[in-house]
């Protein structure tokens, strides 16, 4: 881009951040749409924080669920805390190697998916 010279107006940002809220939003309306219980209510909450950090207008609520390194640090002792478990209990044999290796997987997007919510959050 420097080469051609083209500054970023910040037009690409704007987009992601739309696109965030506006499919925080249709996912949360699909929660509200099921009906209220401990699952979907936990749900929307995620979806609420969601939506509150990508309207960049929108002030953070007070101790908001998922926001800010507190909740990093305690989302990254849970993820720990689960691959010992597993691995204890791929060492003990109460599962083998494709259930170890599928749920090893659900840990490491999870992860990521913390991970890189941590960086653009």
């Amino acid at each position: 881009m420097r080469l051609l010279r083209l500054e970023d107006d910040g037009a690409i940002e704007n987009e992601i951040r739309r696109a965030r809220a506006e499919t925080a939003r249709a996912g949360l309306e699909a929660l509200q749409a099921t009906g209220k219980n401990g699952t979907t209510a936990l749900l929307a909450r995620r979806y609420e924080a969601r939506l509150r950090r990508a309207d960049r207008s929108a002030p953070a609520a007070a101790g908001e669920a998922d926001d800010g390194p507190a909740y990093a640090d305690a989302l990254r002792r849970a993820y720990e805390a689960e691959r010992r478990k597993l691995i204890e209990l791929r060492a003990s044999g109460v599962i083998g190697d494709d259930a170890f290796h599928r749920v090893e997987e659900e840990l490491d997007w999870a992860d990521m998916h913390a991970q890189a919510q941590q960086s653009t959050g």
